[in-house]
């Protein structure tokens, strides 16, 4: 594991054992996809109410 000396701070990504790392990284996209088009369909309603 890569270690930044400077700022004492890891730089390599390390997973649970038995977790495959790839998992964390599809969870997090699929959280994003869900989340990013709820913001803006709230958000468009909020605008359609104070534009009447």
């Amino acid at each position: 594991m890569a270690t930044n000396k400077g700022l004492n701070v890891q730089t390599a990504a390390h997973a649970e054992p038995g977790v495959h790392p790839g998992l964390a990284l599809l969870a997090g996209l699929l959280a994003a996809g869900i989340a990013v088009p709820a913001t803006v369909a709230l958000r468009m309603r909020r605008l359609e109410r104070t534009s009447k």
